[in-house]
């Protein structure tokens, strides 16, 4: 557990960590259940530290849930995030002075 420092707790990401494996066991393992039924499915997350805690990948591992693993510093995925480079280089090409230039 945690240590109380003045009026902060610090945790050391326990609470986050025990809040992560609780809404998987209530939340994501039935939602996998009733979609997959016995079928083999692979976990995927973020490297959120609540998400890479040694005592969660170990959670996972005793329920015999597969993760994807993912690399330390992954592109960006999202399309959308693609998009917004080419709107900002445009537009900082353009150097328009109001909206109405854009």
């Amino acid at each position: 557990m945690g240590t109380l420092l003045g009026n902060v707790l610090d945790t050391n990401g326990d609470v986050l960590r025990t809040f992560w494996e609780r809404k998987i066991s209530s939340g994501v393992i039935p939602a996998a259940d009733q979609l997959y039924g016995d079928a083999d499915f692979i976990f995927q997350q973020d490297l959120a530290p609540a998400h890479s805690a040694k005592a969660t990948s170990t959670w996972f591992k005793d329920h015999g849930i597969p993760v994807l693993n993912w690399a330390a510093n992954p592109p960006d995925l999202n399309p959308i995030e693609n998009l917004w480079g080419i709107v900002k280089r445009k537009i900082r090409y353009a150097r328009p002075n109001n909206a109405e230039q854009c």
